[in-house]
């Protein structure tokens, strides 16, 4: 399957392809504008298992991923509600698709895409110097924009920690949300299996969707296992 999941906009007057542009402009010296293209989305779900020839415009040019499908989730795959514990039926079509990959012609490049909610998010990297390009949906927009994190000018405030750190006794509330492996069927000898926490910030990023929320992290989670296989961790 050779697809093309972001295209560029088809009206350069569009205002909402204008207000993105403006808006990158403020953090990037150059980054690209994309549009999902729907139809090559749909297709890809049709053909899942299939590995993708994914063309994708960037801030320097066109680059082809050589992308083969993962699957990293869990059997019996379910969510708990905290501190309610109620479960939540995480239906299969729900999970989105999820790639590991190359750019063509960079052997030592690594990519790691998702689609999921008429989205796509991911990162590649390959051994130009120019940093890690960044693939992501523009906040409350149907926009996409693609970057290079050397090249975000915006200082971060992001602190590494958890709410674990304070040991308070009460590490959840109402809105958090877990990934709760059932019991010893996931005691396996090979593989390394993660619960997630996904607390009250992301879920309002969200809507409180918890869909929406958790299709996100399973998006970053994905990128997080592309570098797991190169050290081959499994």
């Amino acid at each position: 399957l050779q697809a093309t999941f972001l295209a560029k906009p088809s009206d350069d007057k569009d205002p909402a392809v204008q207000i993105a542009r403006a808006e990158a402009s403020k953090h990037f010296n150059r980054s690209e504008i994309l549009q999902v293209n729907t139809s090559a989305v749909d297709m890809a779900f049709l053909k899942r298992n299939s590995p993708v020839l994914f063309d994708l415009f960037t801030p320097t040019g066109m680059e082809t991923l050589r992308l083969v499908p993962v699957n990293f989730f869990a059997q019996g795959l379910i969510a708990t509600e905290l501190p309610s514990k109620k479960t939540i039926e995480i239906p299969y079509e729900s999970l989105g698709i999820h790639y590991h990959g190359i750019v063509d012609g960079f052997e030592d490049s690594v990519a790691a895409i998702s689609i999921h909610q008429g989205a796509v998010m991911g990162m590649v990297e390959k051994s130009d110097g120019l940093g890690i390009m960044v693939i992501g949906k523009m906040d409350n927009q149907d926009t996409h924009i693609v970057y290079y994190d050397k090249e975000f000018n915006m200082k971060s405030e992001f602190a590494c920690g958890s709410a674990h750190d304070k040991d308070d006794g009460d590490h959840h509330d109402a809105h958090d949300h877990s990934f709760v492996p059932d019991g010893a069927k996931f005691l396996t000898d090979d593989c390394v299996t993660v619960e997630f926490e996904i607390d009250i910030d992301i879920m309002e990023d969200y809507g409180g969707n918890f869909m929406n929320a958790r299709s996100y992290v399973d998006a970053i989670f994905n990128q997080v296992t592309a570098i797991y296989s190169l050290e081959n961790i499994n």
